[in-house]
């Protein structure tokens, strides 16, 4: 027979378990028609593991080590707060995160929000310390950091980097010639399947090998009139989709 003391164990434990249960509700309740992300059942679900550990010792424990037990709930109820509220606001954390990485990093770029656009986005960059921009993107998954050159009129890509989107140099036909500040260069036509830029997404974008190693791939003419709008502010760089 279980004792005064165990029974008023089980009504807390009740207590808490239903506590838990109405405050996920309260949360989720109202999206619960559109379904919860995975993750939130996920995390609920172990949550409710630890919850149901905590609980099963006030089942063995002595009465005097009640109020211990009970402190340990309400600090894993407290996390579970934090997951859950960190959830919630994930949008808002991801802007900030995006936003310090791009103070540290230039080249990675901060996704502007707020912006009237149906078929990207808009990415602003700040000038590096050497006076250019540095713009990271991805090549068909594959990360490429180019250097902006509005008077070059392809994409232009170094040949270290070809090799990384799949480019054999050695078997392309260099039937472009381009004039650069250091002389007349010969490129490789071929086409990306597709160029992202953070939020901007483009596909089929002309670009040319150069047949001569470089320092870094160019983002030229070929990406940047395809965009609604590219412009200079000071030492920021926007690139609008």
């Amino acid at each position: 027979m279980w004792g005064r003391g165990a029974g008023s164990r089980f009504l807390l434990a009740g207590l808490i378990v239903s506590a838990f249960v109405l405050l996920l509700y309260w949360w989720f309740g109202r999206d619960l028609s559109s379904g919860v992300d995975v993750r939130v059942v996920y995390m609920g679900g172990f949550l409710v593991l630890l919850l149901a550990g905590l609980l099963g010792r006030i089942s063995t424990r002595p009465a005097s080590s009640l109020s211990k037990v009970f402190g340990q709930i309400v600090i894993w109820v407290a996390v579970g707060l934090v997951l859950v509220g960190g959830y919630s606001y994930r949008a808002e954390m991801r802007q900030i995160s995006d936003r310090i990485l791009g103070e540290l990093d230039p080249a990675r770029g901060q996704a502007v929000s707020g912006q009237d656009n149906t078929a990207g986005g808009t990415m602003l960059f700040t000038m590096a310390d050497d006076g250019q921009f540095h713009i990271e993107g991805t090549v068909g998954g594959v990360p490429v950091r180019f250097i902006l050159d509005t008077g070059a009129s392809d994409v232009m890509l170094t040949p270290a980097d070809a090799r990384r989107l799949g480019f054999d140099p050695a078997a392309l036909a260099y039937t472009r010639s381009y004039v650069t500040a250091n002389g007349t260069v010969m490129g490789a036509p071929v086409v990306l399947t597709n160029l992202d830029i953070g939020p901007i997404h483009m596909s089929d974008v002309a670009a040319s090998v150069l047949e001569k190693p470089g320092d870094m791939s160019l983002l030229g003419m070929s990406f940047l009139r395809r965009l609604k709008g590219y412009q200079v502010q000071g030492s920021n760089l926007i690139l609008t989709q």
